[in-house]
C-alpha cells in the first residue's frame, strides 16, 4: 500500500498579519489530487492540523471540507494533536468520525493508539510533554524518557508492518535537525529527543519541523505544505509519498498560490519594470533597500508594484524596517518593554533612559 505523509498544515495561520486561509485552500487542493492521482491508500498528517489552540472558524470549515473530501475517496486518514492544537478541541467527535475511516488521537491517554489498515498497523502517539505523561507514569523523567515511556508501556506488536505518528523535536547524535524561523523554539533544547526512541518501526512520520528532511532512511519530517517565515523562501514545498512494500519514500513538489521571496535592491531598480515582470509581483515579499537617502513612504510605494509586501528594511546602518510585524511573547512582556522593542525597530537604535522615563509615566497615567 502507499500513504501519504502529511503535518504542519497551521491552518488558520497569519504571516505577518496577512492570512494564510486562501494559500493553505490553495495547497490542500492541490494535495487532494495527488491523492486521487497516485493510488494512495491511506493519508497520515502528524500534527499541527491548526495554528491555534482555538483556531478560527474559517480554519475549522477548511479541515472539514478537506476531511470530507478525503472520506468520499474511502481513503483512512490518522491524525495526531500537534504542540499548536488543543488536543481536546481537536478530538471533537472523534468517536464518531471514526467510522467514517478519520482516526483522531489527540488527548494522550497513557498508550499509543493503533489502527490496523492492510498489512500495516499504524501507532498514534500525540504530541506530548513530561507532565502529560507522568500522570500515568510518575517516575517520567524529561521528553525523551515520557516518548519511550510511552512506547513501552503500550505493548505493541512489532512483528508485521509497523508505521508511527510523531510530533516532536526529534535528532540524530550529531547531524543538525534543519530548522525554520516559523517554528517553536524550546529554551536550551529542553524537548530534544533522540531518534533511537523509533527504533524497530519500518517508518516515523514526524512532525513539528518545518523543513522537509529525513533523519535516517526510516524516519522523516515531510514539512509544512507552505512556508511560514522568510528563512524558507530558498527551499521547494512537497508531500511526501511512503510504499510500505519496501517503505521506500518519493515526493511530489508542491506550488503555492504566493511564493516567498526575499530581494535586496535601490527602489529605482526594484520598481522597474524588468525586475518587476521578472517573477509574480503577487509573492510575499522581504525587501531589503539599499537606497543611500531615506525614502520616503517607502512602504507605499513598493505596494503599488508589489502588494503583497510583508516586510521591508533598508540595509546599512539606518537599518529602519517598516511592515506589520508579531511581537514574540506579547503576553509575557510589559507595555514598556513592547513600546521598547518597537522603538528600536522602527529607529534602528535603542530606547534612551530618558525616553524610557517617559514612556513608563504615560503608562503609568493610562493604568490609572
Amino acid at each position: 500500500m502507499k500513504f501519504i505523509h502529511l503535518s504542519d498544515l497551521h491552518i488558520g495561520k497569519r504571516v505577518n498579519e496577512f492570512s494564510m486561509i486562501k494559500d493553505q485552500l490553495y495547497i490542500l487542493d492541490q494535495i487532494l489530487s495527488v491523492i486521487k492521482s497516485g493510488d494512495i491508500n491511506a493519508v497520515l498528517i502528524s500534527g499541527d492540523v491548526y495554528d491555534k489552540s482555538i483556531p478560527p472558524v474559517e480554519a475549522v470549515g477548511v479541515l472539514d471540507s478537506f476531511l470530507t473530501e478525503i472520506s468520499d475517496m474511502n481513503i483512512p486518514v490518522m491524525i495526531v494533536s500537534g504542540n499548536h492544537d488543543s488536543p481536546e478541541r481537536l478530538g471533537f467527535a472523534s468517536g464518531i468520525m471514526r467510522s467514517k475511516g478519520v482516526y483522531i488521537y489527540s488527548v494522550f491517554d497513557g498508550k499509543v493508539n493503533t489502527v490496523t489498515e492492510g498489512d500495516v498497523k499504524f501507532h498514534m502517539l500525540p504530541f506530548i510533554k513530561p507532565a502529560y505523561v507522568k500522570k500515568y507514569y510518575p517516575d517520567v523523567d524529561g521528553y525523551e524518557d515520557a516518548v519511550r515511556t510511552a512506547i513501552a508501556e503500550s505493548d505493541i506488536d512489532m512483528s508485521g508492518k509497523n508505521v508511527i505518528l510523531s510530533h516532536q523535536f526529534i535528532t540524530c547524535g550529531r547531524c543538525e535537525t534543519l530548522r525554520s524561523d516559523s517554528e517553536t523554539v524550546s529554551l536550551g533544547g529542553m524537548d530534544n529527543i533522540d531518534v533511537s526512541v523509533f527504533d524497530g518501526f519500518d517508518y516515523t512520520a514526524l512532525g513539528h519541523i518545518h523543513r522537509p528532511q529525513s533523519l535516517r532512511n526510516n524516519v522523516r519530517y515531510c514539512g509544512s505544505p507552505l512556508k511560514y517565515s522568510f528563512s524558507e523562501a530558498p527551499f521547494e514545498k512537497s508531500v511526501t509519498i511512503v510504499d510500505s512494500d519496501d517503505f521506500s519514500v518519493s515526493t511530489v513538489a508542491l506550488k503555492p498560490l504566493h511564493d516567498m521571496r526575499v530581494v535586496k535592491g535601490d527602489m529605482e531598480t526594484l520598481l522597474s519594470k524588468e525586475i518587476a515582470q521578472s517573477a509574480d509581483c503577487n509573492d510575499y515579499m522581504h525587501i531589503t533597500l539599499t537606497d543611500e537617502d531615506r525614502v520616503i513612504d517607502a512602504m507605499d510605494k513598493v505596494r503599488n508594484v508589489y502588494p503583497n509586501v510583508m516586510q521591508l528594511e533598508f540595509a546599512g546602518n539606518r537599518n529602519v524596517i517598516e511592515g506589520i510585524y508579531e511581537a514574540e511573547e506579547m503576553t509575557e512582556k510589559e507595555p514598556e518593554e513592547l513600546f521598547a522593542e518597537f522603538y528600536e525597530i522602527q529607529n534602528g537604535m535603542p530606547i534612551s533612559e530618558e525616553q524610557h522615563k517617559l514612556v513608563s509615566k504615560l503608562m503609568e497615567e493610562i493604568r490609572e
